[in-house]
This record gives structure tokens, sequence and C-alpha cells, in this order.
């Protein structure tokens, strides 16, 4: 059962980070479901080659199973990113394209570093009650 759950919950963030790619339409290459495809297909291959070395150590009878299923995703994965650059090869540059990405990244006004700016700011207030409690006189 935990198995089968933490298999769902990769495969639920494998998806969901690849839309978060496949959605940003200003970056022409990642804006096509080529980007979901290729991300599940890769972020699989890497899950089951970990589980093929795992299982070579642990349950060998299992090891060529997982070795297969691998390979199989592997090569999927490689020919969808062979399409993703044929398909990013014809695209043309739009004006400015340089512009939007170095804003993008520069501004940084993510979802993530929103939430990871509060943490290091709560992280910095617990720091500052700690360093007045320990300032304070006792009684």
């Amino acid at each position: 059962m935990i198995g089968v759950s933490g298999v769902l919950a990769s495969a639920a963030l494998f998806v969901c980070t690849a839309m978060i790619y496949a959605c940003l339409r200003f970056l022409q290459e990642w804006a096509t479901p080529l980007t979901m495809v290729n991300f599940v297909l890769l972020g699989c291959a890497s899950g089951f080659t970990l589980a093929t070395a795992c299982a070579a150590w642990l349950a060998p009878s299992l090891a060529a199973g997982l070795a297969a299923c691998a390979c199989t995703l592997t090569l999927a994965g490689c020919a969808t990113r062979v399409a993703a650059l044929k398909r990013n090869a014809r695209l043309r540059p739009k004006f400015g394209l340089v512009a939007e990405r170095w804003f993008f990244f520069a501004e940084a006004r993510h979802p993530q570093n929103i939430y990871l700016r509060a943490g290091v700011l709560k992280r910095a207030a617990t720091r500052a009650v700690r360093r007045a409690l320990r300032l304070r006189p006792r009684a």
C-alpha cells in the first residue's frame, strides 16, 4: 500500500511539474504537450533505473523486468525529446524573447519563491525571538 501511494504521488509530482513548464506560453520551446510527455517519461525512466539498481542488490529476480521497463521508458523519452527538438528547430524567435526570459527569471516572482521567502522570514523572526528571550534577564 505504501509503495503504490509513493508511485502515485511521484507520478502526480511529475505531471504537475511538467504542466508548470508547459504552461509558460512565452517560452515557445516548452509550450507544447511534448514537454509534459517527455518530463513524465524521463522521470519514470530514472525511477525505474533506480528501482533496477536496488532490485539488483535486494531482489535479483525482479531486476531483469525492471531493467526492461527502464530501457523502454528511456527510449520512449529519447524519442519524444527528438520530436521536441525537431519542433523547436522550426520555431521562429519572437522579438524580445531574450528580454522576456530575462525578466521571468530575474524578477523571480514564482509561487515557490514566495513560499520559500516566507519560510526564510519565519526562520529569521524565530531566531530574533530566541535571541530576545536569551537576552532578557531572568527573574
